[in-house]
């Protein structure tokens, strides 16, 4: 499946990158499991809800956003990435690969709430690789579990087999 800021979520499959949806959420609701859905660099102020197996690749996957960073062009900006139930009792496999995972200024994303921008109940396989997050405007380097200036957590991923590598 692709997604893409141009695309359309009217009668659409989303299954060639001539015809994207518009947005994640309406590929996530057409997708079967097993499906990767491809996401085009653009603004999405969503937070995924995630609720069958699925790999999801921003336009910077396979690009490390960690300690050693690769180039990084345009990114796939997100507000999150949630299996349903936040984060539920179904395990699911999810890949997130080359976001930017960012609340967008979403107060009840900023506030103090342990719910974190990624929340995952993994599977066999879990993968957040390559993914740049942003907690808030402004990073607060004292902020405690009652902040109110910038997001608790950034992710969280119940049971599964977990791969966190280069954000």
């Amino acid at each position: 499946r692709y997604v893409d800021p141009a695309g359309s979520d009217t009668a659409n499959d989303c299954l060639t990158p001539a015809t994207p949806c518009l947005t994640i959420a309406y590929a996530v609701s057409v997708s079967t499991g097993g499906d990767t859905i491809s996401v085009a660099a653009g603004t999405y102020p969503e937070v995924v809800s995630i609720d069958k197996d699925l790999a999801f690749v921003g336009a910077n996957s396979g690009v490390s956003a960690g300690v050693t960073p690769g180039t990084r062009g345009p990114e796939s900006v997100v507000k999150g990435f949630r299996t349903s139930g936040n984060p539920g009792t179904t395990q699911r496999n999810v890949t997130v690969d080359g976001f930017q995972i960012d609340p967008q200024g979403d107060a009840a994303l900023i506030a103090a709430s342990a719910q974190p921008l990624v929340w995952l109940f993994g599977g066999p396989s879990t993968n957040v690789v390559n993914n740049v997050f942003v907690g808030a405007a402004t990073y607060v380097p004292d902020c405690s579990y009652t902040c109110t200036t910038m997001t608790d957590y950034a992710l969280t991923v119940s049971s599964g087999t977990i791969n966190i590598a280069d954000n």
